[in-house]
């Protein structure tokens, strides 16, 4: 899949359809400042599998949250 490069500018001007195409097509972005690469944007399952954590909650989808110690 490609990733596109995106300006904060281009960001803030178009974010609802960036989020919409990162959420439901699994677009990826990469936010320069600068010309200097300072974030990327993935969809929440894609960065799931890529780090190994989870951040969807759970309770969401029937399952009871984990309790914190």
């Amino acid at each position: 899949m490609d990733i596109r490069r995106l300006s904060v500018s281009e960001l803030r001007l178009n974010t609802r359809d960036i989020l919409e195409g990162v959420k439901f097509l699994h677009r990826r972005f990469v936010i320069a400042t600068h010309g200097r690469p300072m974030a990327v944007v993935v969809n929440i399952e894609d960065w799931e599998r890529l780090s190994g954590e989870t951040l969807v909650d759970r309770a969401e989808e029937g399952e009871e949250p984990a309790e914190e110690a």
